[in-house]
């Protein structure tokens, strides 16, 4: 029961972070087509928010510690004792 339980909550937390991460990379694709060249002191490279898929990948990699591994460890622990 309690390993259904945080299954789900792993579930739920996963799903969190994809919508997060297309949220993002929704509004970082859009500052950067529209207001990208206000900014000229940060120097963007022309292909740097042009990819969706790159873009949403990084945003996963930045947001992966929303599910902690010492929650996955734990879990296996537990199911080992």
């Amino acid at each position: 029961m309690v390993e259904y339980k945080m299954n789900l909550l792993v579930l739920w937390i996963l799903g969190i972070q994809v919508s997060l991460c297309l949220l993002v990379s929704f509004v970082g694709i859009n500052w950067y087509r529209n207001d990208s060249s206000d900014n000229i002191y940060l120097r963007l490279t022309d292909t740097l928010g042009k990819s969706f898929t790159q873009t949403f990948f990084r945003y996963f990699l930045l947001l992966n510690t929303l599910i902690p591994i010492s929650l996955i460890v734990t879990i296996e622990v537990v199911k080992v004792v």
